[in-house]
């Protein structure tokens, strides 16, 4: 009989297979899964991706035998996403940023506040120096770790 563990384990080599890694790069995919959900609008791929988890949610209630059979994992294709190429944010034109980049720096940003860090702290990401996000012009733009979580709404809402 199938179990609901071996449903997770087949969703997460195929999400690994969708972002071109192995089943053993699940710790990051399960680091993520949360930010990707609110990215997953603006990117295909990403979409994918959460379709990928609510199916292996569904599958875990009732596990088919033949967990990794395609029919079971077949999802409805995603729209193609719509978005402005820019944003405007603390004074500065921003390019819309790499999804995977930003869920990283947002992970970051949620884990040093977490930690305790305060506003205002711009070496929160614990670097040797200020952490910054490059605007359209090549401006680095100071952001502490509340400022880069706002940064990051702003861009998914971007629309």
């Amino acid at each position: 009989m199938t179990t609901a563990h071996q449903v997770r384990d087949e969703a997460r080599r195929r999400i690994a297979a969708l972002h071109g890694g192995t089943a053993g790069s699940d710790v990051t995919i399960k680091a993520l899964n949360s930010v990707i959900r609110l990215l997953a609008p603006r990117d295909a791929r990403l979409a994918a991706h959460v379709a990928l988890l609510t199916r292996s949610n569904e599958l875990e209630a009732s596990p088919p035998e033949d967990i990794t059979a395609d029919r079971h994992w077949t999802i409805a294709a995603a729209p193609e996403p719509t978005k402005r190429d820019t944003i405007d944010y603390m004074g500065a034109r921003f390019g819309l940023p790499d999804p995977g980049k930003l869920a990283l720096a947002m992970c970051c940003a949620n884990a040093a506040i977490a930690a305790g860090v305060r506003a205002g702290d711009l070496r929160w990401h614990l670097g040797k120096a200020d952490f910054t996000w490059s605007a359209l012009d090549g401006t680095p733009v100071p952001m502490d770790a509340p400022a880069l979580l706002a940064f990051g709404a702003a861009a998914l809402n971007a629309s």
